[in-house]
């Protein structure tokens, strides 16, 4: 497989995020705590509302229908990666040239979004000069990153939070890294396809180029390597959801007797 520079750039940089908002998640959970007085139980139950309202009813139809958890998790973690690649396919869509062609309301609905405007703060917006190729910034770069940021920024809260209710550092790591250290990597990776894409272009959205940017977007859309990286996330996801299903909470059990 063939190194691309702009596509580790964008793991690293979502790393980079992930990680920034981590320790924002950390700071909320401990302000609230300490400053604002709510019980860290509330903040963890907040925190993880999506694990049980979303994640544990479909684990707990999947055991009714007899399916293997391992193969529940990794649907999940799967569904989620591909809502963040998906933008790279459906960049096409973007393509003000193409604005004519069917479903060209869709095109002129993306294309000239008056909520478009919400994304002038960022100075790689203004940096467009051309308003009919700024949704590919929105698309391409913001769209994939925020939910990093969400996912930062919640389980930095959950641990924060778990630490205190459990008052347990080794048990709460326990739960968390078996799996997390590859699941985490894999949904980047997801998330690294559109965003390297934006990383490719960037400096040619700025000359106006509309033709120069959709061939290289095209280019990489047809990149042999794509197939590889995908079947890559499927095994590092299907590898997490094994360990999250047989292995994390016995190790994480014995991490908690071992070193608290």
């Amino acid at each position: 497989m063939r190194f691309d520079r702009s596509l580790f750039q964008a793991w690293v940089f979502q790393l980079a995020i992930l990680w920034i908002f981590f320790g924002l998640g950390l700071l909320i959970a401990w302000a609230l705590v300490h400053f604002a007085g709510i019980r860290p139980d509330r903040i963890f139950a907040f925190s993880t509302a999506g694990i049980h309202y979303v994640a544990r009813p479909i684990m707990d139809t999947g055991a009714t229908l007899g399916v293997n958890p391992a193969l529940v998790l990794m649907g999940l973690n799967l569904v989620a990666t591909a809502a963040l690649a998906s933008p790279l396919w459906y960049t096409p869509l973007f393509d003000p040239r193409r604005m004519h062609l069917f479903p060209s309301g869709l095109r002129r609905v993306i294309i000239h979004d008056p909520t478009l405007v919400a994304f002038r703060p960022f100075p790689g917006f203004r940096a467009i000069p051309d308003p009919e190729l700024r949704p590919i910034f929105a698309w391409l770069y913001f769209l994939p990153l925020f939910p990093v940021g969400v996912l930062g920024t919640i389980i930095g809260m959950a641990t924060a939070s778990a630490c205190i209710v459990f008052r347990s550092i080794p048990l709460v790591a326990g739960y968390l890294l078996p799996h997390g250290m590859l699941e985490i990597p894999a949904i980047l990776l997801g998330g690294a396809l559109p965003v390297g894409a934006y990383f490719a272009v960037h400096n040619t959205l700025r000359q106006g180029r509309t033709d120069v940017v959709f061939s290289i977007l095209a280019e990489r859309r047809k990149f042999l390597s794509v197939c590889r990286i995908l079947t890559l996330i499927v095994l590092l996801l299907g590898t997490a959801a094994a360990i999250e299903a047989y292995f994390t909470e016995s190790f994480a059990l014995w991490l908690d007797v071992r070193w608290r």
